[in-house]
């Protein structure tokens, strides 16, 4: 599943002339995904990490333990992956060096675990004065990594697909989008929605995996930062509502490209930390999941998304969401150190963290450290 490294099956088959041209065609990642021997495919979404290079331990504890139970098969980060903080310096090199750090800290646990990781930059990641182009290849730098740098040729960066393998290798039988949608216009001085060109390449890529599929779209979902505007005019079905969804501004040209192409059923965002909800429009669902970091707003709301595909009816999908405090805060010091890490300015709170830390198997310097993360 990872990185130049391919299943025997995707082999035999790529030797085959007609397969090859398909493949090609449709993704220009090498990368191989697939569905399990059940049938299944589950996607952990990790949303609005929002932190810097003193990466809150409590976050990456979260990651580890829902991992855990879960067993995703890919995790995706949903953007705002690091915050601006290891941009604020004049030094451009400093900035590079700091904003390395940040992204090593998430990136080279998945990279121990061997999981696969997908990501698409947010709105913070593009304030850094480091480049997003820059960013991904130090995303790029890791062999967990499944992102791509697609070029000059489209509006940002990180605009790209991951076909999803059936589980005997025969086919593709999803897809997954990855869309740049933390597009900025200088000119309006506003944020602006996904762009003509990404929707281009979108139109042309489906096409093509249409075709590869006898002239049956290929069931996906796209995964982005930025709420669509439609939302707007979306049902809401379930979760919360907690903060006014904030949608891009320019002109929609998404979801009307994908209406017409008729293959995806679900696009995922976070940007609104403590939103939940599912939303429907016009046969698509549109899905926030909420922060799931300590680095920025979020109250009780931090969690991680999952979603699981099942190859049998790959129309519809489960998806559940893992909330730190009500999941794992389940004695006094899991939710004293939440309570540290979520209002630093408690001072009853710090007190309790660092007085229960030892006897929660956790030296004092350690705790002592991560609320010099929180504060850092």
């Amino acid at each position: 599943m990872f990185k130049k490294t391919f299943s025997i099956l995707l082999s035999v088959l790529i030797c085959l002339s007609m397969f090859t041209v398909c493949v090609g065609a449709a993704t220009e990642s090498t990368d191989t995904l697939q569905f399990n021997k059940d049938g299944t495919f589950k996607i952990m979404q990790v949303a609005d990490i929002q932190d810097d290079h003193h990466l809150i331990p409590a976050t990456l504890d979260f990651f580890r333990i829902a991992i855990e139970s879960e067993k995703p098969d890919l995790v995706v980060l949903l953007g705002d992956n690091i915050s601006g903080v290891p941009s604020d310096f004049e030094d451009i090199e400093k900035a590079r060096k700091n904003t390395a750090k940040a992204i090593d800290c998430y990136m080279s646990f998945f990279e121990e675990i061997k999981m696969p990781v997908a990501i698409v930059f947010g709105n913070h990641d593009a304030e850094n004065k480091v480049t997003k182009e820059e960013q991904m290849q130090m995303y790029m730098s890791y062999d967990c990594c499944l992102a791509i740098d697609e070029g000059p040729d489209i509006s940002g960066c990180g605009t790209y697909n991951l076909p999803v393998l059936s589980s005997d290798g025969t086919k593709i039988a999803y897809n997954l989008w990855f869309f740049d949608s933390a597009l900025y216009d200088e000119a309006k001085g506003i944020s602006d929605n996904i762009q003509q060109d990404q929707m281009d390449w979108y139109i042309k890529t489906s096409n093509e995996l249409k075709e590869a599929n006898g002239g049956v779209p290929v069931d996906s979902m796209a995964f982005q930062h930025i709420v669509p505007k439609e939302i707007d005019n979306a049902e809401f079905l379930e979760g919360e509502v907690n903060e006014e969804p904030s949608h891009d501004s320019g002109e929609s040209l998404q979801i009307p490209a994908m209406l017409n192409q008729g293959d995806v059923r679900a696009i995922f965002f976070g940007h609104d930390h403590v939103n939940t909800y599912t939303a429907l429009y016009e046969g698509i669902y549109l899905i926030n999941s909420p922060t799931s970091g300590f680095g920025s707003y979020g109250d009780m709301n931090r969690g991680l998304r999952f979603v699981t595909i099942n190859e049998n009816d790959t129309s519809k999908f489960e998806t559940k969401l893992i909330n730190y405090y009500d999941d794992y805060c389940t004695d006094n010091f899991s939710r004293c150190r939440y309570y540290v890490n979520s209002s630093i300015g408690v001072v009853w709170n710090i007190l309790r963290f660092l007085i229960l830390a030892p006897s929660n198997g956790m030296s004092i310097f350690t705790a002592i450290y991560e609320i010099f993360c929180m504060v850092s």
